[in-house]
Parts: structure tokens; C-alpha cells; sequence
């Protein structure tokens, strides 16, 4: 009788991680700034698995294809979005959540569009004044 061997897919494994970092983004004795961190660590981790681990997979599939196998590859691909709805449909009730806590708390999100002349031009002021002598181009 052989022995099986159990493991987790790299690509599954790379998922329960980001839903950890999600359980603490739910988290309620976290801080508030810190839950919106890990929502935005939770979104750039899971940029990071599409432009990864994703795109890897959908060659394995095509490769599969082109040579005429049957890819288990295709079985993954469905466990993988089925938990990446799912955690993506938490994502969304976590981050309305947080945005109604924010504004409970005189904090709100912002866009560019949503400023007055006066503090587009001073964060203009600012950026030239401040920021950019710190960045650079790759």
C-alpha cells in the first residue's frame, strides 16, 4: 500500500495567507488605520498572486492543451476563483465597514476631483516642495 503524499498548492497556500491578513482587517481590536492597512495589504498581495502565480497557471493550462493532457491545473484554476470571490465579497463588506467607521470618526477618503482649487494647489506646493526630491525612477 503506498503512502500518498498531502500537500497544499503553492497557489492555495498563497490564498489562506492573504484571507489571514484579511482576518485581521475584520478584526475589531485592531486599531482602525491598521484594519485599513491590512485591507490594502490584502489587495496588493493579491495583485501581486494574479501578475504571479495566475498568469503561471493559465500557461500550465494552455501548455496542457497545445499537448493534448488533461491538466489538473484547470481543477486548481476553479478552486482558486471560487476563494478569490469569496474573499473578495469579505473585502468589500470589510472596506464599506471601515469606510462608515472612518466617517464616524470625521475620516474620509478623498479623490483629486473632490478637491477645492486652493488645496489641489497647495498639495501641488507641497509635492514640488516636499515629495519629489524622494523619488526615483526606476
Amino acid at each position: 500500500m503506498g503512502q500518498e503524499k498531502l500537500y497544499i498548492e503553492k497557489e492555495l497556500s498563497w490564498l489562506a495567507f492573504n484571507e489571514r491578513v484579511l482576518q485581521e482587517a475584520a478584526d475589531k481590536s485592531n486599531p482602525l488605520i491598521e484594519r485599513m492597512r491590512f485591507l490594502g495589504i490584502y489587495s496588493n498581495n493579491l495583485d501581486e498572486f494574479y501578475k504571479v502565480r495566475f498568469a503561471e497557471l493559465k500557461r500550465r493550462i494552455i501548455i496542457s492543451e497545445e499537448q493534448g493532457l488533461n491538466s489538473h491545473s484547470r481543477h486548481l484554476l476553479g478552486k482558486i476563483q471560487s476563494r478569490v470571490l469569496k474573499a473578495d465579497q469579505e473585502f468589500d463588506g470589510l472596506y464599506n465597514e471601515l469606510l462608515l467607521e472612518m466617517a464616524r470618526n470625521q475620516i474620509f477618503l478623498i479623490n483629486e476631483r473632490q478637491l477645492s482649487v486652493n488645496q489641489q494647489n497647495w498639495l501641488r506646493h507641497y509635492f514640488k516642495q516636499y515629495l519629489r526630491q524622494h523619488i526615483t525612477l526606476f
